[in-house]
């Protein structure tokens, strides 16, 4: 009874690395997430300098026109890049070019 226990104990360990392994493959797609949709306002016109850290202002801009505010996540890359007029007319994720399977509108405040 005890190696018949051992054997389902290894059998589902096995199980669960295999699951594992595929879920981790998912959502790598070597975009690099912290820079994938921020810029930072200033900094290209050489308004800021490294001693004025308080300056500088995080601004989400869509990675379609360049002129509005992101609010579209894209799955399953998980990229917010997109504002809510070019999320219509994109097939794929601006950052990564992975396939758009959905998207959702994130609502910050």
């Amino acid at each position: 009874m005890a190696q018949e226990n051992e054997a389902k104990v290894t059998s589902l360990n096995n199980k669960i690395e295999q699951l594992r392994e595929n879920a981790s493959g998912c959502f790598n797609n070597g975009a690099e997430d912290a820079e994938s949709c921020c810029d930072v306002i200033g900094e290209e016109e050489g308004i800021l300098d490294d001693a004025d850290n308080t300056a500088r202002k995080m601004v989400m801009v869509c990675r379609g026109c360049n002129s509005r505010n992101s609010c579209i996540l894209f799955l399953p890359c998980r990229h917010l890049c997109s504002c809510k007029a070019c999320d219509a007319c994109l097939d794929a994720c601006p950052v990564c070019q992975t396939p758009k399977k959905a998207s959702i509108e994130a609502l910050m405040v």
